[in-house]
C-alpha cells in the first residue's frame, strides 16, 4: 500500500490514512513541492 512504480522504479510514499496515502503523503506530499513545468508538444506537459 502506499507504493507506485514509475520508470522501473518503486516509491514508497507515508501511510498517513489508515495504511493507505491520502494527498500524495504528509509534508512532503506532491501538493507541497515547487514544480517546474514545459511543454514538448501541444498535447503532453512535462513535471520535474
Amino acid at each position: 500500500k502506499g507504493k507506485f512504480t514509475l520508470d522501473g522504479k518503486t516509491y514508497q510514499l507515508p501511510l498517513n490514512n489508515n495504511g493507505n496515502t491520502l494527498h500524495g503523503g504528509g509534508e512532503i506530499a506532491f501538493h507541497n513541492r515547487i514544480w517546474e513545468g514545459e511543454q514538448p508538444d501541444s498535447q503532453h506537459v512535462a513535471f520535474t
